[in-house]
C-alpha cells in the first residue's frame, strides 16, 4: 500500500513540473528524447549487423 502512496505522490510532482513547464521547453524535451531514441536504435541495428540477437544481448554480463 506504501509503494501505490509514493507512486501517487511521484505521479503528482511530475504532473505539477509538467504543468509548470513552458511549450518551448516541453518541445525541447521531445525532440530531444527522439534524437535518444533515432541513437538507440542505430546501435541496435548496428549490434544486428554484427550478429547479436535480442536474446544474446540480455545473457551478457553485465559490466
Amino acid at each position: 500500500m506504501e509503494n501505490n502512496m509514493n507512486a501517487t505522490n511521484t505521479n503528482d510532482k511530475v504532473e505539477q513540473k509538467l504543468n509548470n513547464l513552458g511549450e518551448g521547453q516541453k518541445e525541447e524535451i521531445l525532440y530531444r528524447f527522439e534524437r535518444f531514441k533515432s541513437y538507440l536504435g542505430d546501435k541496435v541495428s548496428m549490434g544486428e549487423k554484427m550478429g547479436l540477437k535480442k536474446n544474446s544481448w540480455q545473457k551478457q554480463p553485465k559490466k
